[in-house]
């Protein structure tokens, strides 16, 4: 406390807080005396503390258990660009004349499926690399999600 003092006496503010503290400090005994008062006894504070701090990590395991898998399923869409691949295709089939139903299709096929097989692939362990599709946007999220 008295480093800290010493840094900030240049400063005014630092200055004034300083000389209210020293005010305090002065009278606080002779105040606890007048209005009897008497610190808490804290009994077993650590055990409690341990205890507090155990409920705080489970809680925190728990979330990411639960929310683990969403995560990694909303990266690994972002990874292979799933919407920005998804509007391209649709795009470019719509130009060729193809109904919603055919688009709908070949979305489904070309990127639904193969990303779907990914995530499942990677969810393994092992990875099951022959389940993985071969094609470079797959090998580029696989090797951006290894440690």
């Amino acid at each position: 406390m008295a480093l800290i003092g010493e840094l900030l006496r240049g400063r005014a503010r630092a200055r004034l807080i300083i000389g209210y503290r020293e005010l305090i400090n002065q009278y606080l005994g002779d105040y606890l005396t007048i209005t009897s008062y008497q610190r808490p006894n804290f009994v077993y504070a650590q055990q409690s503390a341990i205890t507090e701090g155990t409920k705080i990590y489970t809680a925190y395991v728990n979330n990411v258990h639960l929310r683990f898998g969403q995560h990694l399923r909303c990266a690994v869409s972002a990874l292979l660009r799933i919407r920005q691949r998804t509007a391209d295709l649709r795009r470019d089939l719509s130009a060729q004349g193809m109904d919603d139903d055919e688009i709908k299709h070949r979305i489904r096929q070309d990127i639904f499926l193969p990303a779907q097989t990914f995530k499942q692939a990677i969810s393994q362990q092992p990875i099951d690399m022959e389940q993985i599709p071969q094609e470079p946007i797959y090998m580029e999220a696989l090797n951006t999600l290894r440690p």
